[in-house]
């Protein structure tokens, strides 16, 4: 799916509906995905059939970020149910370990008037998800 380099796992901070979500779509694809979360039951009652790495903890974490593998990570996710802490992730991942790719991911939208501050993806699912919309209208009625 994505072209492999030395770097080559993808961590996924933050395993709510979405994270998990991407989860598994890239487990589905054989890539190298460790997922992290506070809560471990909230993993294994989400992704059953996982078989990529699951870690426990604060993503936030420095130490839980290399536990992970940060420093081998060509793309980081942060996806955990709070803005700031998605922003931190990111910043960290991209500033600190050089990560090839970064996304944070947030909930408010207001955020994405300061994405130009940042040098890594910002996106909010429910402004995709509202685009996609119009765009299929568009395309209906088109």
């Amino acid at each position: 799916m994505f072209s492999k380099t030395e770097k080559s796992e993808i961590i996924i901070a933050g395993c709510g509906r979405f994270g998990c979500c991407l989860a598994e779509q890239l487990n589905l694809t054989d890539e190298k995905v460790i997922a992290i979360d506070i809560n471990f039951e909230s993993l294994s009652n989400r992704l059953p059939d996982f078989t990529g790495s699951t870690i426990e903890g604060d993503a936030s974490s420095i130490d839980i970020l290399r536990q992970a593998g940060i420093n081998r990570a060509r793309v980081v996710v942060s996806a955990t149910d709070n803005d700031n802490i998605n922003l931190m992730i990111a910043q960290i991942a991209r500033d600190i370990y050089e990560v090839p790719i970064v996304i944070a991911v947030v909930n408010d939208s207001n955020i994405l008037t300061a994405k130009d501050e940042f040098d890594f993806l910002i996106l909010c699912p429910a402004l995709v998800m509202a685009q996609e919309v119009i765009n299929t209208l568009r395309t209906k009625e088109g």
